[in-house]
């Protein structure tokens, strides 16, 4: 995998084209509206556990991706822009212009999507020409073949500028821009043809400084001013902890609610040392109401469950918090016996009262009174029915044997 000198690396910024495809619709019209979905969550599936920025630093990326065989009514080529992980606008080569998604972007500002979609229908020119070069160079005629790009910029804390630029071939790593030592680093002998061209050359690189170092930034600035009062916004996580045993195994589960902005860290722990390799996450997944919600999972042994700790890192915490699964005692043994012994205790009363009550040995104590609790008049409403059925019965009886005497 591409590392480039800022720590980033290419599999984790590109897009998938698989779930390019898989999230795309056949029916035309709605093809641009659906772009927009999408991307919000391919951005969940690549970045499921993606590190939260720093409070002071923001970010702005742009995913530009071209198929070769994308399925029917399906667009060629796609440019999503990001800020500070929320989708900004996107472009695509059915709709052809830039459509800016945020409510609070500047939609009177013509002249600035204008010259915003000019850039992405030269980009979609260029990648059409790039892709070819490269199915020739590595002898891929035929098939289904994708070229990706992520370019970005962020402005740090200290107010520093750190810009990228990453390529990927058919999914794998092709190319990576250093913005400090303007060259590119090759993943293969491909790579390596267009790296020597470009750095001689050196127009690519300077325009790619240029466009990191400035127009990028300025982009960045420009959409912070506007939506300054939305990127500032800060919703804690609620974190909840349980685990599920089965078949000898323990699945611990930490999920995150209602967490803003998007970016957050979950991660477990064991002893203090994160286990990123056995956990599994479920991605980051947007709520109705604009937060986001999140999960990670791992499975470990019942009687080291205990030892685990889920860490959750993210904007709105003043600092990452520790939680730990805490074994809800099973109450079903204790619920069933409190019941069977409230009941025992019932039917014992019931069955003294209407004893006393048939014997005559006390006053009448199946009457029910105005201060009585609910029950005990509960219990002395079932004692009368009961004295009822007794009564019934031997007037029953009785009659019986009074015409057994007249018959005979």
């Amino acid at each position: 995998m591409l590392v480039t000198t800022s720590g980033f690396s290419l599999g984790s910024f590109l897009l998938s084209p698989l779930c390019t495809l898989h999230m795309l619709t056949s029916q035309r019209p709605q093809v641009c509206l659906l772009l927009v979905l999408s991307s919000t969550v391919l951005l969940a599936l690549q970045e499921p556990h993606s590190r939260s920025t720093s409070h002071g630093s923001h970010s702005l990326r742009y995913f530009k991706t071209r198929m070769t065989d994308p399925g029917p009514g399906m667009p060629q080529f796609v440019i999503v822009g990001y800020v500070d992980g929320e989708l900004l606008w996107n472009y695509n080569s059915l709709c052809r212009t830039v459509r800016p998604i945020m409510g609070w972007l500047p939609q009177e500002d013509q002249e600035h999507w204008d010259a915003e979609t000019k850039k992405a229908r030269d980009v979609e020119l260029d990648f059409y020409e790039f892709l070819g070069r490269l199915q020739v160079h590595y002898n891929k005629s035929g098939g289904s073949h994708t070229l990706q790009k992520m370019i970005g910029c962020d402005i740090l804390e200290d107010g520093s500028i750190r810009g990228y630029v990453q390529y990927a071939f058919d999914g794998r790593d092709f190319l990576a821009f250093d913005m400090d030592k303007m060259t590119f680093t090759a993943a293969d002998a491909v790579a390596e043809i267009s790296k020597r061209r470009w750095e001689e050359e050196g127009i690519y690189t300077e325009g790619c400084k240029h466009e990191l170092g400035t127009i990028c930034v300025q982009n960045l600035r420009r959409y912070l001013e506007h939506g300054k009062a939305v990127l500032k916004r800060r919703e804690r996580p609620e974190v909840r902890v349980w685990g599920k045993e089965a078949n000898g195994i323990l699945t611990l589960s930490c999920r995150a609610y209602g967490f803003y902005p998007r970016p957050i860290a979950i991660s477990w722990m064991k002893d203090g040392m994160v286990r990123d390799q056995e956990t599994h996450w479920g991605g980051i997944v947007p709520n109705s109401d604009g937060t986001y919600h999140a999960s990670a999972a791992i499975d470990v042994l019942p009687e080291d469950g205990d030892k685990y700790r889920c860490r959750v890192e993210h904007a709105s915490l003043p600092q990452p918090g520790l939680f730990s699964w805490e074994p809800q005692p099973n109450l079903i043994p204790v619920v069933a016996g409190v019941v069977v012994t409230t009941v025992a205790v019932i039917a014992s009363v019931i069955g003294l009262v209407v004893w006393k009550s048939k014997s005559g040995k006390g006053p009448d104590l199946l009457r029910i009174g105005p201060d009585m609790s609910p029950m005990q008049t509960l219990i002395l409403s079932a004692g009368k029915e009961k004295k009822k059925s007794y009564e019934a019965a031997a007037g029953h009886d009785r009659e019986s044997s009074v015409s057994a005497m007249v018959i005979v």
